[in-house]
């Protein structure tokens, strides 16, 4: 999570050029680190930002009044909507009754202009999968409190690509239509969010950078972002991840017999052309 000083100088650095609607704190966990998150959430709302947003997967939710306290803090402190992690994968480690529990918060205290409940299944079609079975059940037992509930499904990239993969293989033809982020309409052409890591590399998508804060001007990236400056942005924007195929395969890369979708390709291509893009291509962190 970026530091809180780092937050409002970001913010200070655009406020005379953009109004910003929404500011999202993810992770990781960010109740993991409950003072800094709150310092970010006051310094949102002194910048007039109205939506102000985290996520969470409530293992701190130990009771209802515990849930309740702390909520309220963050709510007074300026916070307008919570995510909830709630599915198969989540509640291996988490007891079910700790989602309840901050579930139960949010209502009672109207904490709901953008709050939802956030499951991830294998793939976009099926439900047959034991994971997204387990999902399903934990999802009955929420559907009383009727709160929204936002479908995501597992991306190919990394860990994930060990459980994607029921049904035949995707389309690997075309741009891109959307990029590895959770909030608002996204496009390389004129991203509508974008997401500052704890290095300070602004993100487009997962592990596809515009810029480092610490190397040039918040301001300056976002004004000055281009896709037509940036060789594999252009590239995926243009072309699709196809296109990434004979710049890779110009330094050794070697075509997979098949990948699951445009997605796979991209980050599989990505990977392997690291050693060549290393400030597009980052963080590290990203490609393990």
């Amino acid at each position: 999570m970026l530091g809180p000083t780092t937050v409002k100088n970001c913010l200070d650095d655009i406020q005379d050029i953009f109004h910003l609607e929404w500011l999202h704190v993810t992770g990781g966990e960010p109740f993991l680190f409950q003072n800094s998150l709150m310092e970010i959430i006051k310094i949102g709302k002194d910048h007039g930002i109205s939506n102000i947003g985290t996520v969470t997967n409530a293992f701190w939710a130990t009771s209802r009044d515990i849930a309740i306290r702390l909520l309220d803090k963050f709510k007074d402190a300026g916070l307008t909507g919570l995510c909830v992690s709630a599915d198969s994968f989540h509640q291996a480690y988490i007891p079910l009754e700790r989602i309840k529990n901050a579930i139960h918060a949010m209502k009672y205290l109207n904490l709901n202009g953008h709050s939802f409940v956030v499951s991830c299944f294998i793939g976009p079609t099926k439900r047959d999968s034991p994971q997204d079975k387990k999902t399903l059940a934990i999802l009955e037992e929420l559907k009383d409190f009727g709160i929204p509930l936002a479908e995501v499904f597992v991306r190919p990239l990394g860990k994930g690509l060990s459980v994607y993969g029921y049904g035949d293989n995707g389309s690997i033809d075309g741009p891109c239509e959307e990029l590895c982020v959770c909030l608002g309409d996204i496009g390389f052409q004129e991203p509508q969010m974008v997401y500052v890591d704890p290095y300070g590399f602004v993100q487009i998508c997962y592990g596809l950078t515009a810029g480092s804060i610490k190397k040039k001007s918040f301001k300056n990236i976002l004004t000055e972002y281009e896709s037509s400056q940036n060789t594999i942005i252009d590239t995926i924007a243009h072309i699709g991840p196809v296109g990434l195929l004979p710049l890779a395969e110009k330094m050794g890369y070697k075509k997979k017999n098949a990948y699951k979708n445009k997605c796979h390709l991209c980050y599989d291509a990505r990977k392997f052309l690291i050693p060549y893009y290393p400030d597009t291509l980052s963080p590290q962190e990203c490609y393990p």
